[in-house]
């Protein structure tokens, strides 16, 4: 039984002087075309967000303005509530 234990442990450290991580010239042409693609598609993707830019940009002021006047809105009808509770001493 102990025999078996150390045969184990014997098999498990054989390998650990290889190196794991040994690139050949075939995975790094797979890794240099697949960056490639990669920055095409983020090329192509670059000059879709330009063309829409500033349509995306008017879109985005137009939400803000509209959120900012809801808001200035609401606070004006508070003040206007409490001005008029105040004038009828409520």
């Amino acid at each position: 039984m102990f025999g078996r234990i150390g045969s184990n442990l014997s098999a498990a450290s054989s390998g650990a002087a290889t190196p794991t991580n040994v690139h050949t010239p075939v995975e790094e042409l797979d890794m240099d075309m697949a960056r490639a693609k990669k920055l095409l598609e983020l090329y192509e993707m670059r000059g879709k967000f330009r063309e829409m830019g500033d349509t995306g940009l008017a879109r985005a002021k137009d939400r803000v303005d509209r959120v900012v006047e809801k808001y200035a809105k609401k606070e004006l009808e508070e003040r206007e509530k409490n001005a008029r509770a105040k004038y009828l001493g409520v």
